[in-house]
């Protein structure tokens, strides 16, 4: 059960502008990283989601150019249900925020996997032709082993975790409306 959500006046708004705006976290989480992105969302009373109404308060919101006049809270059951909507939403329309996320992660590990192998390869080749056999056995056993420890973190960051948070969800009225 939801705690209630701030109704908020908002200026500028088209009249009959009504309905729930929320600003969502689309994230990726590996072992070793945390990528996000901002999702607004504005679902209408009517149960459209206006996408670009969502941007345009945010962007005004952020801008500073539409103040908001908080009204009380909403809590009946039918700010349960937009919820829910909200969250079904936020879920459809982040996928493709978190697809976005998932393929610069994996073109990013491609990188770092093709830089690597050549670093490797020129200190493999290097240490091939200094020093004494047994020293240099010694040595390339050391960086077979830093290689494949390397090799192992690169691959743990290839599981990667959808992660969804609201930020803030208000009730926006237009403040005609």
């Amino acid at each position: 059960a939801s705690e209630g959500v701030p109704v908020a006046h908002v200026s500028g708004l088209p009249e009959g502008v009504s309905g729930y705006w929320g600003l969502w976290q689309v994230g990726l989480l590996t072992g070793a990283q945390h990528q996000v992105r901002a999702l607004p969302l504005f679902c209408h009373d009517d149960g459209r989601v206006l996408v670009p109404t969502a941007r345009m308060i945010w962007d005004r919101l952020v801008e500073g150019r539409s103040p908001i006049s908080v009204a009380g809270v909403a809590d009946d059951a039918s700010t349960e249900a937009a919820l829910g909507q909200m969250r079904s939403e936020a879920e459809a329309y982040g996928r493709s925020l978190f697809s976005d996320l998932e393929q610069v992660h994996l073109q990013t590990l491609r990188w770092e996997a093709e830089k690597g192998d050549y670093a490797y390869q020129v200190r493999r080749d290097a240490l091939s032709r200094i020093g004494l056999r047994e020293v240099r056995q010694y040595r390339l056993r050391r960086l077979d082993e830093e290689e494949r420890q390397w090799r192992d973190n690169l691959e743990r960051s290839r599981v990667v975790y959808p992660e969804l948070n609201p930020i803030i969800v208000l009730r926006v009225v237009s403040e005609s409306g």
